[in-house]
């Protein structure tokens, strides 16, 4: 539903690794970019085409189970979204039409920053406790609290139809599933710091890590 709403509205962010086309005069695969469908999706969309969702184009890739996959791979995505907008930073910096001033920073540079504004928030209250502003202080963490606090109710109640358990008659309650999106939100922030780490002393590769786990279960 997401992919074909943004193909309507011409607000397609990336191509899927997994399976995507396009024409071949107009670009060629960056073999040193980390990711290169994210690469090619801006290019393309630089040159002033659009992307579009093939709803008959369907493919199947292994997803990470362990927690350590998932810091693998996901950590692996953020490098190379973090490597787009160094590449792309005269057409992504200074924005020139809606993809580079609206779909691209909604998209990726806001979830890229994500940790440095869950910092900057800490940061503001250290600081407004040291300036002896308590009432503030109390009333700012309190407003941020409830903020997120509601946002993730509301997504636990958007989640809770869709839920997967292994035993369907097994119903997890409010507070086990907010701290599960609270664990989950801040394993992201965690990642995106370590892709920041890695990104900026080089420690990566542009050889795709494959999900063993997952690989090892075909045919069962």
């Amino acid at each position: 539903m997401v992919r074909r709403g943004e193909s309507v509205l011409d607000s397609a962010c990336l191509f899927h690794g997994e399976i995507n086309a396009w024409r071949k005069d107009i670009i060629e695969a960056d073999t040193s970019s980390l990711a290169e469908d994210l690469d090619m999706a801006i290019r393309i969309r630089r040159r002033g085409y659009k992307i579009s969702y093939e709803p008959d184009a369907i493919a199947y890739e292994a997803g990470p189970i362990t927690k350590r996959e998932q810091i693998v791979q996901k950590k692996r995505a953020a490098i190379g979204t973090i490597q787009s907008i160094f590449k792309h930073k005269r057409y992504l910096w200074l924005p020139r039409d809606k993809y580079s001033g609206f779909i691209f920073p909604s998209h990726k540079t806001l979830q890229i920053l994500s940790p440095y504004f869950l910092l900057g928030t800490l940061a503001m209250f250290i600081t407004l406790l040291a300036l002896g502003e308590f009432f503030t202080s109390v009333a700012y963490i309190l407003a941020v609290g409830a903020a997120f606090s509601l946002s993730l109710t509301l997504l636990n109640r958007k989640l809770s139809g869709i839920r997967i358990t292994q035993n369907p008659s097994v119903k997890a309650s409010l507070p086990s599933d907010l701290l599960n999106i609270l664990s989950y939100v801040l394993l992201h922030e965690y990642i995106i710091l370590l892709a920041w780490k890695d990104f900026v002393f080089k420690n990566y590769t542009v050889t795709w890590q494959k999900v063993e786990s997952t690989r090892n279960l075909k045919g069962k």
